[in-house]
């Protein structure tokens, strides 16, 4: 009887444990889907603004514009890239972007940054509510470099 008890027990422990592997792979998984697809935006966003070098510098926008923005209504190719290009960006949790012209002497050089958040898996209700405001240690930030010249 003792035994059966001691195997259950061992067992128990057993299935924790293999639950929290599963977890952490999920939360992993999550995390690599969301920086797949943030790169992919920025790859997107990249390709049109080599197709539009001339007008490169006109791409630059800060974080926090929203595809809305009544700044991107027009008929300029720029405004529709960078509407579609936030648009897909809003997809992603707590997803944002910006473009800045690089402060390097090399002209025609940009940053390209993405952020995101991954509000999944066992957060308390306090990172919850930091991560949904981008103010958490959650929130993964990519930068990417495009030279158009």
């Amino acid at each position: 009887m003792i035994e059966v008890l001691v195997t259950i027990v061992i067992m128990a422990f057993g299935l924790l444990g293999v639950s929290g592997l599963m977890l952490s792979g999920v939360n992993n998984a999550t995390a690599m889907d969301l920086s797949s697809r943030a790169t992919q935006s920025a790859n997107e966003i990249m390709d049109a603004m080599r197709a539009n070098a001339p007008n490169a510098a006109s791409y630059v926008t800060a974080y926090s514009v929203v595809p809305s923005d009544t700044s991107l209504t027009g008929t300029e190719i720029y405004k529709a890239d960078i509407k579609q290009w936030l648009t897909a960006l809003a997809r992603l949790p707590g997803g944002d972007g910006s473009i800045l012209q690089d402060a390097t002497p090399v002209d025609g050089e940009y940053i390209i940054k993405v952020r995101f958040t991954n509000c999944l898996g066992t957060l308390t209700a306090a990172n919850k509510t930091s991560c949904s405001t981008n103010t958490d240690a959650n929130l993964t930030e990519l930068t990417f470099r495009l030279l158009t010249k």
